[in-house]
């Protein structure tokens, strides 16, 4: 008995990785019933399922599981529906479906940015990638030259004399072409799965049962991507700071006006551990649906003991409760509150002396970050705070060169995890990081439109001087 048809039905079980349940819901086994899924079925599989509709519509009545429900399927039918392997082929497919669209949007930003640079489409020359045949790279290139086809400003320095466009701009095919040459593998891979027979033991027409490992989810097996520099514990929003960035406002000019930092720790301190801890689990699944299986969640956004320490509580909580890992990081001193009275290094003291001792005998992080900035913290009193943290034995981090230089150097001072931001950093920056074990953190993001030229040569100087 082959069971093909079934396993193939767990491809519309996306839907549960999107929400993070570990269940197939009645929704979708209605939608099953009705014919409304995308995914291939099997007239076969289809039938066995319609003849049980008034089941599955009497479980959606009373709103049970369909776990441990008379559905009608057979043993080796019903344990299909729970084997891991069909769980992951499930993730694998909204992946790759996910992927899809993000290299296809990379392609068109990359245009944009050709076209922002006054770059060549000289490097996309059809003949020129025949020459080194890969398929994602030759499509990359196509799909460059079809979208600047017609493009005012490409035409206007058509036969300007600059000799070549730094990499960001000429290695484009070859780096989108090989994110397109992966994801055409893990197709590959996945239609190759979908028409497999993935149980244990298998039972073939003759009748004959083999134990083997056919059941091995190994083949589609994927890697998680991390995400080292999020802020997702919060409560508020922050859409009006992004009205003012966009109407040309500087984040400095935003935070003297009441908002950025401080607008949403008025409204993070008014919010409960629950309340916390109900959004960032909430974040952290949506990054989970982007293929993001780490992501380290600061804290920092009530810059009090009481308030930071019910950040990284609602952090943990948030952790045990979703599939993401989620790793707390400290930043108490993302800048002084507007409402303590004393100087940025006494507020820094207070920190040391009754936050630092409590997280460390909680455990609640081992990790500590700090703004180094105009606004936040200066490099001298950023100095004494890590070395007492460091001395402390916590890991390190800081927000470096976002708007001026001297973070950076700080971070290779006391040998911290990584040094974020950089959008200010200069050659001299850039030597003594790649010279380091700091790792730089670009937020590009974070950027200008204005400085997005100047953060390319950046990553590119960083990989030379490495």
């Amino acid at each position: 008995m082959l069971i093909s048809g079934v396993n193939k039905l767990i491809i519309i079980m996306h839907n549960v990785f999107k929400y993070g349940e570990d269940n197939l819901s009645i929704s979708l086994a209605l939608d099953i019933c009705n014919g409304k899924c995308k995914g291939h079925i099997t007239d076969s599989a289809r039938s066995k399922i319609r003849k049980n509709r008034s089941v599955v519509e009497n479980m959606a009545y009373n709103k049970q599981q369909v776990y441990g429900i008379n559905t009608g399927f057979g043993p080796k039918e019903g344990l299909a529906l729970i084997n891991g392997t069909q769980f992951m082929l499930t993730h694998a497919v909204k992946i790759a479906e996910r992927l899809q669209n993000c290299l296809d949007n990379a392609d068109i930003i990359a245009a944009m940015n050709l076209e922002t640079m006054l770059g060549s489409v000289k490097a996309f020359d059809k003949t020129l990638h025949q020459l080194r045949p890969y398929k994602g790279n030759i499509h990359v290139a196509d799909r460059i030259r079809i979208l600047l086809k017609n493009s005012q400003i490409n035409a206007s320095h058509k036969n300007c004399s600059r000799v070549q466009d730094p990499y960001s701009i000429r290695c484009i095919p070859q780096v989108h072409g090989a994110s397109r040459n992966a994801w055409s593998h893990l197709k590959e891979i996945i239609s190759i799965e979908l028409n497999s027979v993935t149980d244990n033991p298998v039972i073939l027409d003759n009748g004959t049962a083999i134990n083997g490992g056919n059941f091995h989810g190994q083949p589609i097996a994927l890697p998680g991507f991390v995400d080292c520099h999020t802020h997702i514990c919060y409560a508020g929003s922050r859409e009006s700071d992004y009205a003012k960035r966009f109407s040309g406002k500087s984040y400095l000019e935003i935070a003297r006006q009441g908002g950025g930092i401080w607008d949403t720790v008025t409204k993070t301190r008014a919010a409960s551990i629950g309340e916390l801890q109900e959004n960032t689990a909430k974040r952290g699944k949506e990054l989970l649906n982007q293929g993001i299986t780490t992501a380290e969640v600061k804290s920092g956004y009530c810059l009090n003991v009481e308030g930071e320490l019910k950040m990284l509580k609602a952090i943990n909580q948030a952790n045990a409760n979703v599939t993401i890992d989620l790793i707390p990081t400290c930043l108490a001193a993302h800048m002084p509150p507007k409402d303590f009275k004393g100087s940025p290094l006494k507020y820094l003291e207070i920190i040391i002396k009754e936050l630092l001792p409590v997280i460390k005998k909680e455990r609640l992080t081992s990790r500590i970050d700090i703004y180094v900035e105009e606004g936040a913290f200066s490099l001298s009193d950023a100095d004494v705070y890590l070395k007492s943290a460091k001395e402390k034995g916590f890991d390190l981090i800081i927000h470096a060169d976002q708007f001026s230089v001297g973070g950076s150097k700080l971070a290779v001072k006391y040998q911290a995890r990584s040094a974020d931001h950089l959008e200010v950093s200069s050659g001299e920056e850039i030597k003594i990081l790649a010279q380091s074990n700091v790792i730089p953190v670009v937020l590009p993001g974070a950027l200008k439109p204005s400085k997005i030229w100047k953060n390319g040569q950046l990553i590119k100087n960083l990989i030379l001087s490495s």
